[in-house]
């Protein structure tokens, strides 16, 4: 999985800051979007280990994914 790739959400995912559902759990499972970035280095290039590190972009919102959570489409 690398930056540009389409990716679908594969497992039930909860997030409350969807901007047409905010402040109410809305499951992501099934949405398609593109992989932003993944977050490996901080700023003077030494070593992340982000909690989240795959950044999706869905029409105009972004969210931070696991790895496992996503499929290639």
């Amino acid at each position: 999985m690398e930056p540009g790739d389409r990716v679908r959400v594969k497992k039930p995912v909860i997030v409350y800051s969807h901007p047409k559902h905010r402040f109410k759990p809305f499951d992501m499972h099934g949405h398609e979007g593109e992989v932003k970035a993944i977050i490996r280095t901080w700023k003077q290039g030494e070593p992340l280990s982000a909690t989240l590190p795959v950044v999706v972009a869905f029409d105009r919102i972004r969210f931070h994914f696991h790895a496992d959570e996503l499929e290639l489409c």
